[in-house]
């Protein structure tokens, strides 16, 4: 079996710089880009804050992708996900 360990961070402090590239935690994701995460909102609340010009990846194995995953407002969706077997590009 193999597992993520992601840290989850305990508050959301200003950035000194705006990265390029905000890898993210997938528990999995649908073929639309929304990502389903540890349902605490963290990365969603993170994201929310930057410019739609910082891309959003996420790492995933194939058995992660599901049909469809609802969305609520405060849900960020990603622009790549990458997986052992495809790679998922999502213009939105």
């Amino acid at each position: 079996t193999v597992s993520f360990w992601f840290p989850v961070p305990k508050e959301i402090k200003d950035l000194s710089i705006t990265p390029e590239v905000i890898l993210t935690p997938i528990v999995a994701f649908d073929g639309f880009g929304m990502r389903l995460g540890y349902c605490k909102g963290f990365y969603d609340r993170f994201l929310s804050t930057l410019p739609s010009t910082v891309r959003r990846l996420g790492l995933a194995f194939s058995i992660q992708e599901v049909d469809k995953i609802p969305k609520i407002p405060h849900d960020q969706l990603m622009n790549i996900v990458f997986t052992e077997q495809s790679n998922f590009f999502f213009e939105f």
